[in-house]
This record gives C-alpha cells, sequence and structure tokens, in this order.
C-alpha cells in the first residue's frame, strides 16, 4: 500500500529537526549522493527498493545522475510516485528498511509490486541494473 503523505510528513519533520540547515531539496539529495554512491559500488542493491526503485530511478534520471538507462515501469512509477521528491524518498527508505528488518530482504529479487487487490504481481527485474551486476 502507497503511504499517506501525513505518514510520510512524520518521518520528515523528524529528519528536519535532527539538522536545521537541512531542507527538504537538500535532504533529497543528499539520500539520492549517498545512494549513488552505494549503487555504483554494489548494484544489486537497487533490488531493496522492490517497486519503489522506479520512483526511485526516475529521480536519478531527473536530476542528471547519470547512474542507469531511462528505461521505467511507468505503470508501476504511475502508481507510486508522489508530487513532492522528498515523499518519494521517504516512502522508498521505509519500505526498504521494513523490508531488510522486518522480513530480512536486503537483495533478493522477489519484492513484489504494490497492487490495489494485494495479488502478488511480476517480480520488479531492472535489465540494465541487472547487468551491472553480472559485470
Amino acid at each position: 500500500m502507497k503511504p499517506e503523505i501525513k505518514d510520510l510528513q512524520i518521518a520528515i519533520n523528524e529528519a528536519l529537526a535532527d539538522d536545521e540547515s537541512l531542507t527538504p531539496e537538500l535532504l533529497v539529495k543528499q539520500y539520492l549522493d549517498n545512494l549513488v554512491t552505494l549503487l555504483k559500488k554494489e548494484p544489486i542493491r537497487y533490488r531493496l527498493f522492490g517497486a519503489w526503485w522506479w520512483p526511485i530511478k526516475k529521480l536519478l534520471i531527473d536530476l542528471d545522475y547519470q547512474l542507469t538507462d531511462e528505461n521505467i515501469d511507468l505503470p508501476l512509477f504511475s502508481k507510486l510516485n508522489y508530487d513532492l521528491d522528498i515523499h518519494t524518498i521517504t516512502a522508498a527508505w521505509a519500505y526498504s528498511t521494513e523490508m531488510l528488518t522486518e522480513h530480512g530482504l536486503l537483495i533478493g529479487n522477489d519484492h513484489q509490486p504494490i497492487t490495489d487487490s494485494n495479488d502478488q504481481g511480476a517480480y520488479v527485474i531492472d535489465e540494465f541494473m541487472e547487468s551491472l551486476i553480472t559485470q
């Protein structure tokens, strides 16, 4: 299920309260900078985001990080994306954290896309990122 903005805002407010110089825009930039550094070392970690990879990947493309190709799963992207980048990264971070801490999934490709009917959809696989893993 896609988190409601009011729930995301709680986590955002906590992060911003820890550092008065931090803005939502700077938080997005820092998060993506750190993520790109990690993905360059270990591209398999894109799987940590499950279906949330597509909104994250779109942000990386839009902000010209030049890490990946431009292919996006548009239906999943449209279903999960928010109007504000800070909400998108917070939802993706929350998902990845839950999968890691609650379910022990770190880099498995068995994260399922979120659907309205809670059915189990196709695996989330980014062919470009997978090609980096095998290099």
